[in-house]
């Protein structure tokens, strides 16, 4: 796979811890083409998902199946494909990996090699209110792991998905996800552009990068 560049069950969880927690990136998904509004204005961009486990806050009790589960707290951030510098996905991983992006990198940066399931963090959480006055949790930065920190593996299954998968969901792909992906053009098998989606051609220079609460955490 390239890309160049709150549970299921919908029940109420308490907010990841703020400040500074250590995250295993376990899931990356190709939400595909997205409908989002802001500032009242509309606007389709191509967008993909990261998700990290947080192992060292107080597990979750889950439902699978009628079964009741101990799983670690998730936190998730969506992202678009642009490399301009004031974008999310550039600034989280410039201080990430300690440096910013050439203009050789921004014209073709293959995030999956660094985005890698299983890879280790720490990850800055912030407590805000939305829109709606609803206290949330996200992650404003991320970080190498310090010095004598020790790496550990995922406990929930890895999660790797792209529209042209189809119905070949995951089993623990959120719902909210596959919501999201399903309404793509590119799983519908519309033809968006390679500009938008595809190995080859240069990033998007998009401006305009922001958050949304559209993701549960």
């Amino acid at each position: 796979m390239q890309l160049i560049i709150k549970s299921s069950d919908g029940a109420d969880r308490p907010l990841p811890e703020a400040g500074m927690q250590h995250g295993i990136l376990y899931s990356i998904i190709v939400l595909g083409t997205q409908e989002t509004e802001y500032m009242k204005t509309k606007k389709k961009q191509f967008k993909f998902n990261v998700g990290w486990e947080l192992p060292h806050l107080q597990k979750l009790e889950y439902e699978d199946n009628g079964n009741k589960i101990m799983r670690p707290q998730c936190i998730f951030k969506s992202y678009t494909r642009s490399l301009y510098e004031k974008s999310n996905l550039a600034q989280d991983l410039a201080g990430w990996r300690g440096q910013g992006f050439s203009k050789e990198e921004q014209n073709g940066f293959d995030v999956f090699k660094m985005l890698v399931p299983g890879v280790n963090a720490l990850l800055n959480i912030v407590h805000y209110e939305n829109n709606s006055g609803n206290t949330k949790a996200k992650y404003v930065s991320i970080s190498k792991l310090m010095a004598g920190m020790v790496e550990v593996l995922p406990e929930n299954p890895i999660v790797e998905y792209e529209p042209s998968m189809q119905d070949n969901f995951p089993d623990s792909m959120p719902d909210w996800a596959r919501e999201a992906v399903v309404k793509s053009p590119e799983y519908q098998g519309v033809k968006h552009g390679q500009e938008v989606f595809g190995d080859d051609g240069p990033l998007p220079t998009d401006d305009q990068d922001y958050d949304e609460d559209s993701i549960p955490f």
